[in-house]
């Protein structure tokens, strides 16, 4: 949430120099890195994995931005391949309608998944640990698909969610996802 401002107040010393971002929500600040772009090298990155998470075999992208961005292109490589991460190069411009498919779908069903169980279970004061030893494998499976949701920080699949939501994509998906649920 503080890429925009921090690129914006630095903007005036980034001529020149080789200028990577690893932000998940790109939408905020895609426009300010574009025209960084016409005066600097940019290499937009997406590590696809938590922080505290070990980077060894996990996905990033690697998105060159602007006329000159193979100096920040090389850098980002560099940094990646030395976390042992799989580099995949890719179309900054798409990054928004892919991350829609790939993080705003598991995360938006996960989320929802989470508050409905965190209700009935209120609701009907149980634990997971009163359901869990009557539970079928589709639960348990459920539960393991919502743990990487549950753990993380609220405001990071808010974040994704909301972003995408701005999206026409964000908000096919979802409209879907309600069209689904009526059907079912």
């Amino acid at each position: 949430t503080e890429i925009p401002a921090i690129l914006q107040s630095t903007r005036r010393f980034l001529s020149g120099k080789n200028v990577l971002d690893c932000g998940t929500s790109k939408g905020p600040f895609e426009a300010v890195l574009q025209e960084i772009a016409q005066e600097a090298s940019v290499c937009s990155t997406h590590p696809l994995v938590r922080s505290e998470t070990p980077t060894r075999g996990q996905n990033v992208l690697i998105m060159p931005v602007g006329s000159n961005p193979e100096p920040a292109t090389q850098v980002a490589e560099n940094l990646y391949q030395a976390l042992e991460m799989r580099l995949h190069r890719f179309d900054f411009s798409r990054h928004g309608n892919f991350m829609s498919i790939v993080q705003f779908l598991p995360h938006v069903v996960q989320r929802t998944l989470i508050e409905v169980l965190g209700r009935v279970l209120e609701d009907q004061k149980l634990t997971l640990a009163n359901i869990t030893p009557v539970a079928p494998v589709n639960f348990g499976m459920a539960e393991m698909f919502m743990g990487r949701g549950a753990i993380q920080r609220e405001d990071v699949p808010a974040g994704i969610i909301a972003e995408a939501m701005r999206s026409p994509l964000g908000k096919r998906i979802y409209s879907i996802i309600c069209d689904t649920l009526k059907h079912i």
